[in-house]
């Protein structure tokens, strides 16, 4: 079996980090902006990308139904599952988000023409956006968090929606919604409550928290010039 090599954080000589001393971190997703957040708060970890069939995962869950809160859970669950079954000595922090829109739940989309289809259905509407956290060590869950956000897209054209799709390029299959907030996403939006990491894909806030009581701690280290 082939193993996706680990992707490295942006972490630069002479950096204070925080980090479990004795337990490696490991975020199972390529997300870059997961791994932004991760950077910006100065984690020590290493990425690994998870690879599952999010979409019949999310539409066995849907038929069954199961709660998009729950499909949420389920599938950061499995992305660290993956990770954490050749790495038990690591922490593994794994996520997802689910888009839900007058009842129906949206994916990430494959193509342009889904793009502009999920765009088409949110412009004008309020729509929420769940997010969840899974942490899995020696192999079990250990902990799992859901956070909701509410979000208000203006009105958009056709023509609108085409413009923007030209600008953001392939990032709109990145999300769920097809959007960047941190970006030009937030053209899109009238109104929205939330904390600003749980939209960007990770509550970091209760992360934090949690991995505090689990022996986080800055370590500081200078290399000489």
């Amino acid at each position: 079996m082939s193993h996706t090599p680990p992707l490295q954080p942006d972490n630069t000589p002479n950096q204070s980090l925080w980090q479990i001393a004795g337990t490696p971190i490991i975020l199972a997703s390529a997300s870059a902006s997961r791994r932004a957040l991760l950077d910006g708060a100065r984690i020590s970890y290493s990425a690994q990308a998870a690879h599952i069939d999010e979409i019949s995962i999310r539409s066995s869950c849907e038929a069954e139904g199961i709660s998009p809160g729950d499909i949420a859970v389920i599938l950061a669950e499995m992305k660290a599952q993956v990770v954490a079954q050749n790495r038990p000595d690591a922490l593994i922090i794994g996520s997802d988000q689910i888009l839900v829109c007058e009842g129906v739940v949206f994916g990430k989309p494959d193509t342009r023409q889904q793009a502009h289809d999920i765009l088409e259905q949110l412009q004008g509407n309020a729509h929420h956006l769940i997010t969840s956290l899974v942490i899995f060590k020696s192999g079990m869950r250990i902990w799992h968090h859901i956070a909701t956000a509410n979000l208000v897209m203006r009105s958009l054209s056709t023509d609108d929606i085409e413009a923007y799709l030209d600008v953001i390029g392939a990032e709109a299959f990145s999300t769920p919604g097809c959007y960047q907030i941190e970006g030009p996403g937030a053209h899109l939006f009238t109104d929205m409550t939330g904390a600003y990491y749980d939209i960007l894909g990770l509550p970091l806030l209760p992360l934090l928290s949690f991995l505090r009581e689990h022996g986080l701690a800055l370590q500081t280290s200078r290399q000489e010039l």
